[in-house]
C-alpha cells in the first residue's frame, strides 16, 4: 500500500478513473431522458440497470477484499481499494465528493460502461 500512497501518479489515475465514470454515467442518463418508452418504462430502465451494475460491484468487491497481492502488476489499484476501508470520508467530506473519491477505485466500471454505450443504438 505504501507504493500506492507514496507516488502521485496512482491518485492521478484514480481522479481520471473517477471522471470517466461520473462522466459516463451523466452521458448515459441524458440517452435514456429522451427516449419515447414512457416514465414507467424509464425508471424501470434505471432501477434494472442500477441493480445489475450494484451486483457486479457486489461482486467485483467481495474479490477485492479477498485480494492482497499489492507486488502483482495491478497491485496499486488494489492497494488503492483497499485504502477506501481505511479513510473514513463520510463524516469529513462533502457526500458528492465521496462518491467521486471511491469511483477513482472502480476501474471495472469504466469498461463496464464503455460497453453500455458501445451497445446503445446510435443517435439520429
Amino acid at each position: 500500500m505504501a507504493l500506492y500512497t507514496s507516488r502521485p501518479r496512482y491518485a492521478l489515475f484514480g481522479h481520471l478513473v473517477a471522471t470517466a465514470n461520473i462522466s459516463l454515467q451523466l452521458y448515459l442518463l441524458h440517452r435514456v431522458r429522451p427516449l419515447s418508452i414512457g416514465p414507467l418504462w424509464q425508471l424501470a430502465a434505471l432501477v434494472s440497470a442500477y441493480l445489475l451494475t450494484d451486483f457486479i460491484n457486489g461482486l467485483v468487491h467481495m474479490y477485492m477484499d479477498n485480494n492482497d497481492r499489492y507486488e502483482c502488476i495491478d497491485g496499486p489499484l488494489i492497494a488503492n481499494f483497499h485504502l477506501q476501508h481505511k479513510t473514513p470520508l463520510y463524516k469529513q467530506r462533502n457526500l458528492l465528493l465521496v462518491y467521486f473519491m471511491e469511483s477513482g477505485s472502480k476501474v471495472w466500471l469504466v469498461c463496464y460502461l464503455l460497453l453500455v454505450v458501445a451497445l446503445q443504438p446510435q443517435p439520429r
